[in-house]
């Protein structure tokens, strides 16, 4: 039996409150989640993380 791992999404949203809330809301539903504040940071993050989602707001 092979235990898959939890998908990993990048959260980018400008407002450090909706930020958390879907940092918070996607760890509740077991996923990994990386946040960043700006899409000139969504570069810096691809480039040494293995990404299986981008949610932008």
């Amino acid at each position: 039996m092979s235990v898959q791992a939890a998908a990993h999404v990048l959260a980018v949203d400008d407002d450090p409150s909706v930020r958390q809330m879907i940092v918070d809301y996607l760890g509740d539903n077991e996923m990994r989640v990386t946040a960043v504040a700006s899409g000139r940071e969504i570069a810096d993050v691809m480039a040494r993380e293995t990404i299986d989602l981008l949610v932008l707001r």
